[in-house]
């Protein structure tokens, strides 16, 4: 009885569920309505800034286009997707303007050697655009240009994709036609289109042939049948089948120019007699040579 007394006259106090947390005390900061002056105060100034020029994608934030300087560097961007807009952007500059200034033109030159080597075909074909745009704005500030990106012009002769071929082509032709690049540098003898490694190269040459043979734009004293002749006969040897036809192709290309001194010229030089009489079976059906 004593015992129960004892433990009944004992003072009990609250269980502590866990560790007691300090109260997360407001902070001391501007109120709602000035947070909101200084948020409109920071609108206006922004609007009052002029509009920023972006480097790469050759625009202004308010959509004006940037100067050549700004295109350019765009060009040689780390990005991929940045090189692709600044490409883009060129070409539509390029398409209004014109390159007048020399060191512009040795700049235009250089990238475009530099992308000529993307393994992109969007970037490729742009860069192939943009350098024809280029040259036909101002083909007398790129004739000293042109050695930089004639080489890559030749690799995309052997690009996989259509587009970019056709882009290649088309930019040879322009070279040619404007003056700004002699004949010899693209079909002569020492022209590297026609030892490179890969075929599809060799045979787009050949079709550039017949089609600069075709232009109205270059006579016989700017692209010389018998000059360029010899590098086609031997293209008949070619162990491409595409290769041999190409040629065939470009023979008739050069019949349409040179007219019946063909015959001589072909006897003058070493032809298999079943692809003579292949030539010579066409040239008779196109009514060419005669």
């Amino acid at each position: 009885a004593e015992r129960a007394r004892s433990e009944a006259t004992r003072p009990t106090f609250p269980r502590r569920r866990g560790p007691v947390r300090a109260t997360k005390q407001p902070t001391r900061g501007a109120s709602a309505g000035a947070r909101g002056r200084n948020k409109r105060a920071r609108r206006r100034d922004t609007r009052s800034r002029p509009p920023r020029v972006s480097h790469l994608s050759g625009h202004t934030d308010a959509g004006q286009v940037a100067t050549m300087d700004g295109l350019l560097a765009g060009l040689t961007s780390p990005q991929m997707k940045s090189r692709m807009t600044a490409v883009d952007d060129l070409q539509d500059y390029l398409e209004r303007n014109e390159v007048t200034d020399r060191d512009d033109a040795h700049v235009l030159a250089d990238a475009v050697a530099t992308l000529l080597k993307e393994n992109n075909a969007k970037v490729c074909g742009g860069a192939l655009t943009c350098a024809c745009l280029a040259v036909q704005g101002s083909p007398d500030l790129f004739r000293q240009h042109v050695p930089l990106f004639l080489p890559g012009v030749f690799d995309r002769l052997g690009d996989l994709k259509g587009p970019v071929r056709e882009g290649a082509r088309n930019l040879l032709v322009s070279l040619l036609e404007l003056r700004v690049t002699p004949p010899a540098d693209v079909f002569g003898k020492a022209s590297a289109g026609w030892r490179h490694k890969n075929w599809r190269v060799r045979e787009e040459l050949l079709r550039t042939c017949e089609r600069a043979f075709a232009s109205d734009a270059l006579s016989e004293s700017d692209l010389s049948v018998k000059a360029t002749l010899p590098q086609v006969l031997n293209a008949l040897e070619d162990r491409e089948p595409g290769v041999r036809e190409a040629a065939t192709s470009a023979i008739l290309g050069a019949a349409s120019r040179a007219g019946p001194a063909i015959h001589g010229m072909l006897a003058r030089h070493t032809i298999r007699p079943g692809q003579l009489r292949e030539i010579q079976a066409r040239l008779a059906d196109a009514n060419l040579g005669a």
